[in-house]
């Protein structure tokens, strides 16, 4: 018996050329991944690739990109991170050399970890138009129309 791979179950809400937005349940790992938008408590709308063709009202399985996950998480929390530790080292390098108070290390640290958020963010907007890392519509259970 084979494992049929992972992904998620949602209904398609809206379709543009190449793209559709579904709608999937939130799940308690969707409150730390953020890449869905979240639209209310129950609920979150994730735009997708749609090479399938999906339509509106069908049911559709999407998977994110091997791989991406991984690298989206390490950017998200590592580059703040490291910011901070560099501004901190950065702040004690230079209150010792030019003799400032110790409120630097703070201070930079404080600004190094918002420039690695602002780096972060600055690269989501650049790579939201890239078509490796959208999520992708694997499998379709077509909306069956009533007659009549």
């Amino acid at each position: 018996m084979q494992k049929e791979r992972e992904g998620e179950w949602g209904l398609v809400t809206t379709i543009s050329p190449g793209k559709a937005k579904v709608r999937l349940e939130r799940k308690s790992l969707c409150d730390k991944c953020g890449i869905c938008s979240g639209w209310g408590k129950d609920f979150m709308l994730m735009e997708v690739n749609n090479l399938k063709g999906a339509r509106v009202g069908d049911k559709v399985r999407i998977e994110t990109p091997p791989g991406k996950v991984v690298k989206i998480s390490f950017m998200v929390f590592m580059i703040p991170l490291l910011g901070l530790f560099v501004g901190i080292f950065s702040g004690y390098l230079l209150s010792g050399w030019l003799g400032l108070r110790s409120w630097w290390q703070a201070g930079l640290g404080i600004a190094f970890f918002l420039l690695g958020f602002l780096g972060v963010h600055w690269y989501d907007k650049k790579t939201q138009r890239g078509e490796g890392y959208l999520p992708r519509i694997v499998q379709i259970e077509r909306k069956e129309h009533d007659i009549g």
